[in-house]
């Protein structure tokens, strides 16, 4: 049996995650995961740690471009959670059109650089790139 404290999961959480895996917010917040088979509990707890995890400024994430403006890009970095990648942050070099460097679905390294009082979160993949060494595709 696994727990999880500190979660932010739905009050009403009791459901199968897998064959035979179950996960049930208690009252004082704290999930808890049970089942007979120590792989599916572990992969149910990881999802629920990933459901329940909470953006953080200065990490880095991969995410999947969800809707693409002129102005940059909306990436999922989180289930449910999306930020705004600007296009001034998606290369170093000037990009005129968004649609150049990322398309809908693409998977994408960004990192988080602000979350404002909204809760809207901004993300850089030129940050990102830069942390993590990698180079522009060419």
């Amino acid at each position: 049996m696994g727990t999880v404290r500190g979660c932010n999961i739905p009050e009403d959480l009791y459901y199968n995650v897998e064959n035979n895996v179950w996960a049930r917010k208690e009252d004082d917040g704290t999930v808890t995961i049970s089942g007979t088979d120590a792989e599916k509990i572990a992969d149910a707890r990881q999802r629920i740690e990933k459901m329940t995890e909470e953006p953080e400024v200065g990490r880095i994430y991969t995410g999947t471009v969800r809707t693409i403006k002129d102005f940059g890009a909306f990436v999922e970095i989180l289930p449910g959670q999306d930020g705004l990648l600007h296009i001034s942050e998606i290369a170093d070099d000037y990009v005129s059109k968004v649609t150049d460097y990322l398309k809908r679905g693409d998977e994408v390294t960004v990192k988080c650089i602000d979350i404002d009082d909204n809760g809207k979160i901004r993300l850089s993949r030129k940050a990102a790139l830069q942390e993590t060494g990698q180079k522009e595709p060419s």
